[in-house]
């Protein structure tokens, strides 16, 4: 079997996990880590790791197969696909909804021109639960679907906090509309929005002399990750965030609901429960990196996202294989 050269580049502590997942297969080879830090040897991993200056990642055009962006920072991201798939296939871990069609589009286009293949938005959602919404509601076209997020901290609405003016360090927490999840359980299909289905609760250390309410209301008032939510603000010490707010677990549930003929009903849940979401993420990326990596073999280009890929493309077997032991 074949080795597919791997880049990785990115935020530490995802970038890590990738690398440990990297180096567990037998189809993968590292090839190096770029970084903003001065080029080295890191030994603090199972294999020796080559790390690069970012800015000479380019000259490894021609020695990567697929280079795995560990960006979680919405600017970061949207920028950094887009420059370096110029020079490689990519996958990448996170992008708001919201803007996704945008970098879709432009991303294609990049990557079109350099006969290039960028697979983009992987994590859990978007991501997993995408794509297991669309298998739901292609079975299941008449019913209503609902999404639960479980007690889970939300990087992306993080980071975002933490840019808000006057917050000094913050994190956010996910949490489900209980009752709503129990009622959708015993098939009773309540009218109820996204927004309905969750709340969201912040931990934020202030800046000095920042205004609590001033700041509680700029959270508040964000559109696209607060405004639509209820959103409760506490403020805290940067000892008690160190203490009490450092997990990154995830969870979540998706349902969806049908009625057919003579009142007969059916409900598909599928369910994720993550007690360490960048050991998660790490590994849908390392497995879509070997789907970016067969595609692009077979002469596909441009950007996709998770609901393109063919599910046996993931996957570190052969077509019979895959046959002879999943049907």
């Amino acid at each position: 079997m074949s080795e597919i050269k791997i880049g990785v580049m990115g935020d530490p502590q995802l970038l890590n996990e990738v690398v440990h997942d990297v180096n567990s297969q037998d189809d993968m080879e590292l090839v190096a880590v770029f970084s903003q830090e001065e080029a080295e040897t890191t030994v603090g991993y199972t294999q020796p790791v080559k790390k690069e200056r970012l800015e000479k990642i380019s000259e490894y055009s021609d020695q990567i197969d697929v280079l795995i962006i560990c960006s979680g920072a919405t600017t970061d991201t949207y920028k950094q696909t887009l420059e370096y798939s110029q020079y490689f296939n990519v996958v990448e871990s996170y992008l708001p909804m919201i803007k996704l069609p945008i970098h879709l589009e432009r991303v294609d286009r990049v990557a079109r021109e350099h006969d290039k293949l960028a697979i983009l938005a992987l994590d859990w959602a978007p991501g997993f639960f995408s794509l297991n919404r669309l298998l739901a509601e292609a079975v299941l076209p008449q019913g209503e679907t609902y999404q639960f997020t479980g007690r889970s901290v939300s990087q992306g609405h993080s980071e975002t906090l933490r840019r808000v003016k006057g917050v000094a360090d913050a994190v956010q927490y996910t949490l489900p509309a209980e009752e709503a999840l129990e009622s959708v359980r015993k098939g009773e299909a309540p009218e109820i929005s996204i927004g309905q289905q969750q709340s969201r609760e912040a931990f934020v250390v202030l800046e000095e002399g920042a205004d609590p309410e001033q700041v509680r209301a700029a959270i508040q008032q964000l559109p696209d990750y607060f405004s639509s939510n209820a959103t409760e603000v506490h403020f805290i010490s940067q000892e008690e965030m160190a203490q009490e707010h450092q997990g990154n677990s995830q969870a979540g549930t998706l349902i969806r609901t049908g009625k057919y003929e003579k009142g007969k009903g059916h409900l598909l849940e599928f369910q994720l429960n993550l007690e360490a979401k960048p050991i998660f993420t790490a590994s849908v990326l390392v497995a879509y990196a070997r789907a970016a990596y067969r595609l692009s073999v077979k002469g596909e280009k441009g950007a996709r996202t998770i609901l393109d890929i063919p599910v046996s493309e993931i996957a570190p077997y052969d077509r019979e294989w895959l046959i002879e032991n999943f049907l």
